[in-house]
């Protein structure tokens, strides 16, 4: 009866669906890397003790990620990341010439007696 109708069919499939772990991302994780190093590159002349807090957060952040990686989502198969390395390279230029330009112009308009 009431038994058979949940122990079989497309229901228990749906929950073995929902219980089986994810993949474990490495362009996620990637991403959020990077959000967090755009935005102490371009907060850290605003609020400079903000940089320590990003530090501390992203220090306990790594633990939790690496537990994660191991004992809550599959771990990934290995492949060739070379996507993975080019576009860190075009993010980490990008970035640097973003940051020069943002400080150049928190510098000329801070700093500036003609700007009221």
């Amino acid at each position: 009866g009431l038994v058979q109708a949940f122990t079989s069919g497309p229901r228990l499939q749906w929950a073995l669906e929902q219980a089986a772990r994810k993949e474990f991302l490495p362009i996620d994780e990637l991403l959020d890397h990077r959000l967090s190093v755009l935005f102490v590159t371009l907060c850290a002349p605003v609020m400079p003790a903000g940089v320590y807090l990003t530090l501390g957060v992203r220090l306990v952040e790594c633990h939790l990620k690496a537990s994660k990686m191991l004992y809550v989502q599959k771990p990934p198969w290995p492949d060739v990341c070379s996507e993975l390395h080019w576009t860190q390279g075009i993010f980490a230029h990008v970035t640097v010439l973003c940051a020069v330009g943002w400080h150049t112009a928190l510098t000329l308009i801070t700093y500036n007696p003609n700007v009221s």
